[in-house]
């Protein structure tokens, strides 16, 4: 397992600038093919890229690839980032989980941190359950990230 004391630390001390620097920070308007570049720029996997395609009934698709895996992002009508951050999350399972740092809420520019599955559930055990979902929320499928309304994000605060 990797050093994660800069998340227990920030969960002792609930402070931001613990967290910060370690916190992959997606813009509501980034490019879906860099969101992937950037993450691989942050795990290091060596196997995680994209590739587009065009598709004269689409436009371009776009591909994640990992590994041995390739998953084609569907695109929603508003153009979000939600459909590459739940397909990467997704794609990137059994070896990484991304969830979606909780104090950026509400931005446009929103915090995710890739931990292991083992890593998660170990700060789980040692914070509580839900007490790290109250700062990291998982992602599904059906996660609304950027396309929160006032109303989603009252309800989450």
């Amino acid at each position: 397992m990797r050093d994660i004391t800069f998340i227990q630390n920030y969960l002792t001390n609930l402070d931001d600038e613990l967290l910060e620097e370690h916190v992959f920070w997606i813009d509501w308007c980034e490019d879906n093919a860099d969101i992937v570049h950037y993450s691989e720029k942050l795990l290091h996997t060596g196997k995680l890229t994209y590739e587009r395609v065009v598709n004269n009934e689409r436009g371009v698709d776009l591909y994640i690839i990992y590994g041995d895996k390739k998953s084609l992002v569907v695109m929603e009508t508003d153009d979000s980032c939600d459909p590459t951050i739940i397909a990467l999350n997704e794609i990137l399972q059994p070896d990484y989980e991304i969830r979606m740092w909780m104090e950026s809420i509400g931005s446009d520019t929103l915090g995710f941190i890739f931990l292991t599955p083992d890593e998660w559930s170990a700060l789980e055990q040692q914070f509580g359950l839900e007490n790290v979902k109250e700062y990291f929320m998982s992602i599904t499928a059906d996660t609304k990230i950027f396309r929160l309304t006032y109303d989603d994000v009252e309800q989450l605060l």
